[in-house]
């Protein structure tokens, strides 16, 4: 490796070939991430947006993609040139609602509505201020959501970072990730022998691919070949 000043094991020439511009928006029960690329052949957008409310916890996840190609073919005095872009836009939706204390009767490790005894639910409505923390080491900027219910047995930690890094348990993430934390402790449970499930649902709002041509003419100065000699 040529490079590597912050020792996170990526060269140094790759990092600054991927760093992102991250901006961060929030407000009242609600926060929003955006995170833009600009490469010379591609563009993207990730934009992560958590709501938190009486409902639950909901992560909207928005990324869209486009990239752009040239094709130049010559009809002597002109050049035709094509410019095709592509790209692809997902969005979809993450909710946390509740935690279930459940006997598996099945015994198959799964809460199974049908099957299981349910003992109890535990609503995820009421929260902790949301804390935000941005780090600076070695240049390298980082954003670190805590946000947690008020009595803290739900709590949901968010690291975004701007370029490659190496959060504190050692793992490392792009800047074209981001890591969640999930945790449940000091849960008070009903039942001696029974499990705990986290209840999310997932929504999948849009999928579509783009493709569009635009043809435009362009103008070229002509060679004349006279005796050979190209003028």
């Amino acid at each position: 490796m040529d490079d590597d000043d912050d020792n996170d094991g990526i060269d140094d020439e790759v990092e600054d070939w991927n760093k992102r511009n991250v901006k961060v928006t929030e407000s009242e029960s609600i926060f929003i991430i955006e995170s833009r690329a600009n490469y010379v052949d591609r563009k993207d957008k990730v934009k992560f947006e958590v709501e938190y409310n009486d409902e639950g916890v909901g992560i909207k996840v928005k990324f869209s993609s486009e990239s752009a190609d040239d094709d130049n073919s010559s009809n002597g005095e002109d050049i035709i040139k094509i410019s095709a872009e592509s790209g692809v836009e997902l969005q979809f939706k993450v909710k946390f609602r509740n935690i279930i204390e459940y006997l598996d009767d099945n015994d198959n490790g799964i809460y199974d509505k049908n099957a299981d005894t349910l003992v109890q639910e535990y609503e995820i409505n009421t929260y902790k201020p949301l804390v935000h923390t941005e780090t600076n080491e070695n240049g390298v900027i980082m954003h670190i959501f805590d946000l947690s219910t008020a009595d803290g047995v739900f709590s949901l930690k968010i690291y975004f970072t701007q370029e490659f890094a190496i959060i504190e348990d050692n793992t490392l993430i792009a800047p074209s990730q981001t890591k969640f934390d999930i945790k449940i402790e000091n849960f008070t449970y009903q039942e001696t022998t029974s499990k705990l499930a986290l209840y999310t649902k997932h929504i999948l709002m849009k999928l579509k691919s783009l493709f569009t041509i635009t043809p435009y003419l362009k103008e070229v100065t002509r060679r004349v070949n006279l005796n050979g000699k190209y003028f």
